[in-house]
This record gives structure tokens, C-alpha cells and sequence, in this order.
């Protein structure tokens, strides 16, 4: 599948997220790094392992956090929910994570 708004896709540190775009726009990451990337939301709180900078420390990502991904891979197309405010998008993302527990 490919991004859209409202896929539910992992980045490639694994943290899933909803994109929230309609097309990938310029992004500047905390090391200072810019690029062309979809964003969106985080679904779920999860620790990752930093990388570059951040090398050999654990970064706690929580749910509603900004999220992005230049190459995401997409899950799954959420229908309906163009009306949904940031947290019930973001829950009902979730719900649909947990409901195929492979993800």
C-alpha cells in the first residue's frame, strides 16, 4: 500500500503512527537533519534506541507525539474518520493495532 492520510504505517525505528498529511512535506529532525518525510501522530507509547546523537541512550516516544517517516510502511487504511479530533484518531488507530495483534 501506498502512504496517504490516514495509513497507519511504522517508521523505521518501528514506532507506529497515523499520518495526518495529505503529501510529505520538509521535516527537520532533532539532530538538525532535514528531509521530504509523510508525519502524523504516534499511536502508542513506546522506547526506542537513540541513534546518531542520541546513540546508546533509550528515547521514551508517547502516544499523540509528532511522527514521521520519509519511507513508511503502511498497514493499513483507516476509513471514516476524517471528522475525528487528534485523540480519538490516535485511539482509534490503536484499537485497530490491537485488534491484529501481529502489529
Amino acid at each position: 500500500m501506498n502512504p496517504c492520510k490516514y495509513a497507519i504505517a511504522k517508521c523505521s525505528l518501528g514506532v507506529y503512527g497515523v499520518i495526518t498529511v495529505d503529501e510529505p512535506k520538509d521535516v527537520t529532525y532533532a539532530d538538525g537533519n532535514t528531509g521530504v518525510a509523510w508525519t502524523g501522530l504516534v499511536i502508542r507509547d513506546v522506547s526506542i534506541p537513540g541513534v546518531g546523537g542520541h546513540s546508546g541512550k533509550v528515547i521514551n516516544v508517547k502516544s499523540g507525539n509528532t511522527w514521521s517517516s520519509k519511507r513508511p510502511e503502511v498497514i493499513a487504511q483507516l476509513s471514516s474518520v476524517e471528522d475525528l479530533s487528534p485523540e480519538k484518531l490516535i485511539s482509534h488507530a490503536r484499537h485497530y493495532l490491537d485488534t491484529f495483534s501481529c502489529y
